[in-house]
């Protein structure tokens, strides 16, 4: 689906990511990379493949979009270092003529030197043109920006008065908030009139919700 926003051209991917053409930006929301060994230690039963998952999808997206750049909106890891950091140093070789931007969200804890270690570039914002990419939205901000953090998602009731809960990118103003992207991450459910423009991710397509 394609959609104008900041004066640019964009294309949400039913994947929960962002592309900008004229760039060949890939944007991606939260990852939390190394959630899954945070909740094993707490004593959750987390399948050993699930983060491989993630990193396989990570690796078909990056190869589908064909970008030139992948921009983190933070929160790229969960926490202070473990060893699930490293799938994303493999995914950054892998794919070595590309530039990976890291945005720093309020996970990441460790000092910059680490994640550049891994390949990344780290930095507070960053702009394309007259659009910035911020972690956390700034519903009254006077300046377009795309943003992360809150992990939005909204509740539909199907036939059976069963209610699911789906990922959304939203806009009010000058905010865009992108659906976190990891697979553990959870949603923060919306109140749809409180939002200028819905676009809900079935894994299927993607749909303006009216």
């Amino acid at each position: 689906m394609r959609l104008e926003f900041g004066g640019e051209k964009w294309i949400v991917l039913i994947e929960k990511a962002l592309f900008h053409p004229e760039s060949a930006s890939l944007i991606l929301g939260d990852l939390h990379i190394g959630k899954a060994s945070d909740l094993r230690k707490a004593g959750q039963a987390i399948p050993f493949d699930i983060q491989n998952k993630n990193i396989l999808n990570l690796i078909e997206l990056i190869r589908k979009s064909d970008c030139k750049k992948v921009i983190f909106l933070g929160d790229l890891f969960h926490s202070s270092f473990n060893k699930e950091f490293h799938f994303i140093e493999q995914v950054i070789a892998y794919f070595s003529d590309l530039e990976f931007i890291l945005v720093r969200g309020n996970h990441e804890k460790d000092a910059d030197r680490l994640y550049e270690n891994l390949g990344l570039k780290v930095c507070k914002n960053y702009k394309i043109k007259d659009v910035q990419f911020i972690h956390e939205p700034k519903l009254t901000a006077d300046f377009y920006h795309i943003s992360g953090h809150l992990h939005p998602g909204i509740r539909l009731k199907d036939i059976g008065r069963m209610s699911v809960a789906f990922p959304v990118l939203a806009i009010q103003n000058k905010c865009m908030v992108l659906p976190a992207w990891g697979n553990l991450t959870g949603k923060y459910i919306l109140k749809p009139k409180e939002w200028d423009k819905l676009y809900l991710f079935s894994g299927k397509d993607v749909r303006e919700l009216g």
